[in-house]
């Protein structure tokens, strides 16, 4: 870490240093924030695309945790995957959560995941505001094909349209 963040702390000024060589603006021991503002500021509330980012060094938000604020915005989806020599969630999208702002503690929240079926991965219905990860049906293939897990859609050709599976002799 060579190269300084491109901004101090907006609250102590520490000039802060770069999480890694290359980049602009990863501080190390920081956090940067970056917003579009918001109806009601007089100060900055962009109508066209632009942020304003400023850095706040740990030490400055570890001292003031008394007015910071958390809000669960999604739990992570993930799948068991079987492949290794013990079996591991696989993070394979995100439900967006509307969850009410509460006042700062130290440890997670009782829901950080939730665990789906390998045939709901890409289809999962019931559950609003789904995000599957880029490359969730070369996920789901290499679990139902290494894992020698069956698949269950029933969108068959030479082999499942929706995660790439051989079907079974006797099955669509």
């Amino acid at each position: 870490m060579s190269k300084e963040a491109m901004l101090p702390c907006i609250i102590c000024g520490t000039t802060l240093d770069n999480s890694y060589d290359g980049a602009i603006n990863q501080p190390s021991e920081g956090t940067e924030f970056a917003t579009y503002g918001q109806y009601g500021s007089t100060f900055w509330d962009s109508m066209n695309g632009e942020e304003i980012v400023v850095n706040i060094c740990d030490e400055c938000l570890r001292g003031r945790t008394e007015r910071i604020g958390r809000r669960k915005r999604y739990i992570n989806l993930v799948v068991d995957d079987p492949r290794g020599p013990i079996t591991v969630p696989t993070l394979v999208g995100r439900q967006w959560v509307e969850r009410e702002m509460v006042p700062w503690f130290e440890s997670h929240e009782d829901v950080d995941q939730r665990e789906v079926e390998l045939a709901e991965v890409g289809t999962l219905t019931g559950y609003s505001h789904v995000e599957w990860v880029e490359n969730w049906r070369s996920i789901k293939h290499h679990i139902a094909t290494e894992g020698g897990l069956v698949c269950t859609h029933e969108r068959f050709i030479a082999e499942c349209l929706d995660c790439g599976v051989t079907p079974l002799q006797g099955l669509r």
